[in-house]
């Protein structure tokens, strides 16, 4: 899974400027619109696009580097420091895949809801 993901964001790696330019502009049209009292589905729709692009965000930036296979006359310390760069991989990895899937859930209840109310 984390190979996947590390191909995913070599590809998605040169769309990080567009990514940022649509999380500035959600950004700034959900402050327009929350200090102009709009509707609520319009707010939501706005941080939804900001929740997605910080997710982009943080899949190119974090996935972009995984370590690769320590050679068989790796030291000990070699070898722990590589262990410990796994779990944390792993627990971000996690975090990104329950993340993405809560902004998934909220996707589908803003479809279900309609923002076009």
């Amino acid at each position: 899974m984390l190979v996947t993901l590390h191909q995913v964001a070599g590809k998605l790696f040169r769309f990080r400027q567009l990514i940022g330019i649509a999380g500035g502009v959600a950004l700034i049209s959900f402050v327009v619109l929350l200090m102009l009292n709009q509707p609520q589905s319009y707010l939501f729709l706005s941080a939804l696009v900001m929740i997605w692009c910080l997710l982009l965000t943080l899949l190119i930036h974090s996935f972009v580097q995984i370590p690769p296979p320590l050679s068989a006359k790796a030291s000990l310390f070699s070898r722990i420091r590589f262990k410990l760069y796994k779990i944390v991989m792993n627990l971000l990895l996690v975090f990104f895949i329950l993340a993405s899937l809560a902004t998934l859930f909220m996707t589908f209840r803003l479809l279900s809801f309609g923002f076009y109310r």
